[in-house]
């Protein structure tokens, strides 16, 4: 494994994140260090990380591991893995709201954790590093929405109920640009 900033360090001791969790935090940041104020965590396998319906705490950045996201609406429920690049507890870190989603760790996690509170003072401190991680999270989630949106029209094309499905979740969808929603 490389690492990026072993040049910034005494000779023989290595930097403890390696070159592909730097492109990540890169990614997301801006930077290939771990900004002051991000934690490094360790999390076993089997660990409930956020459960729905709980305040969020914290931002999680997923370095390696895979974990198990549910969301359950309506009595309907549906999960997907992560990995690594998965931002976690994003949607609650922007707008203080209660977690979406139960998440649990499948594997062992490596996970870097930026908690509101930090965040916070990183807007007086550093708000470059704060912008630069607006627009990391705010990429993360256009992305997703984009790929919602393509999901969307590849499972409502055809039929006459397919259709109707279609006009609902569209109206649902648009409801995401209305100002004071």
């Amino acid at each position: 494994m490389r690492y990026p900033c072993a040049a910034l360090l005494p000779r023989g001791v290595r930097c403890p994140i390696p070159t592909e969790s730097a492109d990540l935090i890169e990614g997301l940041t801006g930077r290939r260090e771990l900004p002051e104020g991000f934690r490094r965590l360790s999390v076993a396998a089997g660990t409930e990380i956020m459960a729905a319906g709980t305040p969020g705490q914290a931002l999680l950045l997923v370095l390696a591991g895979r974990c198990r996201v549910e969301l359950v609406v309506g009595g309907e429920g549906a999960a997907r893995e992560c990995g690594p690049g998965s931002l976690l507890g994003d949607v609650s870190f922007l707008d203080g709201g209660l977690t979406s989603a139960t998440v649990t760790a499948l594997t062992d996690l490596d996970v870097v954790e930026l908690t509101r509170a930090r965040f916070d003072q990183l807007c007086t401190t550093s708000p470059g590093l704060a912008a630069a991680l607006m627009r990391g999270i705010t990429r993360s989630l256009a992305a997703r929405l984009r790929a919602v949106t393509d999901e969307m029209e590849a499972a409502t094309t055809g039929s006459v109920a397919a259709v109707q499905v279609r006009r609902t979740l569209l109206d649902s969808f648009l409801r995401l640009f209305q100002v004071g929603a």
